[in-house]
C-alpha cells in the first residue's frame, strides 16, 4: 500500500485546501466540504490488484459529494466500505446507510451519492469494475446504500478479508495478486447476493453460499497443485463430494470444470500480464496446475483458438501499441 497523500508535513491553515485539491485531481466531480472548524488531518493510501482497486482513508469531519454526470463518467466502479472507525454515513438511491467501525456497505460511482462523516473516521475501499458484478447481480439500485453486519454470516467473510488483503497487500506476488482478485469478486458477489431478495428460502442458501464460496477459494488458493481435485476441496470443507458437486449445480457447473476453467483463465491473465513477461509459458504452465506442457497446449487451443504463444505475442503488442498511443504527442491546434 502506497501513501497517495498525508498532510502531515503541510501547514495546519492549507491542509484542508491541499486534500480538497487531492479530490479533485483523483476523483473529478468529487466535492468535498468542512462540518466544523477543527485542525484538520487526513492520509489516503492507494493500491491496484489486477483489477481491483484499494484505498485507505483516515480523516476527520467533512463531507464528500459525487456527482459523475459532471465529469461525463459512463462505465463506473462499484465500491465496497469497510468503516474501521467512527461513523459514515451513505447516501444514494434515495437511501441512507449509517456504519460503525465493522459494518459495510455498497455505492455505484455511475450514479450520485454523498457521504457525511461527523467526526474522525477511517475506511477500507475496495473497487471493483461494474460489468465484474452486474451481470451476475442486476441493477445496482437493489443494493446501494445498505448495511451489512461485519460480525456475522458473509459480512463476517468479506470484513475479515479486507482486514486481512490490506494488512499483507505488500507480500503478494502477481501470481497472487491474481488469485486475490478472483476470490474478491466471488466474495463480494455473494455479499451483494444478500440484497437480492429477502425471502425465508433466500436467507437459508446464504450458509450454502458461503460455502460455495469457501470451496472457490480452496480452488483459487491451490490452482498451483496438479493434484487439485474435487476430493481435495471437499476434503478441506469436510463435506461429501456430492455435496460439493451440488453447490456447483447451482451455477450449472461441476467442482472439476471450475477447477480446469480457472486454471485456463489464470493462464490466460498471467501470459498478458508485463510482470510475467520474463517468466516462460511452461513456468506459467506449470504454476497453473498443469504438469504437462503438452496437455496445456491443448486445452488453452480448445478454450481460446490460439496456442499459448500466440496469444502472448498478440497480446503483448496490443499492449505496446497502447503505450505507443499514450505517449504520443499531441498535435498542434490550428488556433
Amino acid at each position: 500500500m502506497n501513501t497517495l497523500f498525508s498532510t502531515e508535513k503541510i501547514e495546519k491553515a492549507k491542509r484542508f485546501e491541499c486534500w480538497r485539491d487531492l479530490l479533485h485531481r483523483t476523483h473529478a466531480p468529487l466535492e468535498c466540504q468542512r462540518l466544523s472548524e477543527r485542525p484538520f488531518s487526513g492520509v489516503s493510501e492507494a493500491a491496484q490488484i489486477d483489477q481491483l482497486g484499494l484505498n485507505r482513508i483516515h480523516s476527520v469531519d467533512q463531507r464528500l459529494t459525487w456527482t459523475p454526470a459532471r465529469a461525463a463518467i459512463t462505465e463506473g466502479v462499484v465500491l465496497v466500505t469497510l468503516q474501521t472507525l467512527g461513523v459514515g454515513v451513505l447516501i444514494q438511491d434515495g437511501r441512507e446507510a449509517s456504519l460503525q467501525p465493522g459494518s459495510l456497505s455498497f455505492h455505484d460511482s455511475s450514479r450520485p451519492f454523498t457521504w457525511i462523516f461527523p467526526d474522525e473516521f477511517a475506511q477500507l475501499v475496495i473497487r471493483i469494475p461494474r460489468e465484474k458484478l452486474l451481470g451476475k447481480l442486476g441493477p445496482s439500485e437493489r443494493w446501494t446504500a445498505k448495511v451489512i453486519s461485519g460480525t456475522t454470516g458473509v459480512g463476517s467473510l468479506l470484513s475479515g478479508f479486507l482486514l486481512q488483503t490490506f494488512s499483507t497487500l505488500n507480500s503478494f506476488s502477481p501470481t497472487g495478486a491474481y488469485r486475490l482478485s478472483q476470490i474478491s469478486c466471488d466474495l463480494i458477489s455473494t455479499a451483494l447476493g444478500e440484497f437480492q431478495g429477502h425471502s425465508e428460502s433466500e436467507s437459508q442458501n446464504a450458509g450454502r453460499a458461503a460455502l460455495l464460496y469457501r470451496a472457490k477459494q480452496s480452488i483459487e488458493m491451490n490452482l498451483h497443485d496438479p493434484e487439485l481435485n474435487p476430493g481435495k476441496v471437499a476434503q478441506t470443507l469436510r463435506i461429501s463430494i456430492r455435496y460439493l458437486q451440488e453447490l456447483f449445480n447451482e451455477e450449472n457447473t461441476t467442482p472439476s470444470a471450475w477447477i480446469w476453467e480457472r486454471r485456463l483463465l489464470r493462464s490466460h491473465s498471467m501470459l498478458a500480464d508485463p510482470q510475467c513477461a520474463s517468466v516462460s509459458i511452461s513456468n506459467i504452465a506449470f504454476e497453473c496446475g498443469f504438469n504437462d506442457y503438452s496437455h496445456f497446449n491443448h486445452r488453452f487451443h480448445a478454450a481460446f483458438s490460439m496456442s499459448p504463444s500466440e496469444y502472448r505475442e498478440i497480446a503483448f503488442k496490443n499492449a505496446s501499441a497502447s503505450q505507443a498511443r499514450r505517449t504520443e504527442p499531441a498535435l498542434p491546434s490550428d488556433t
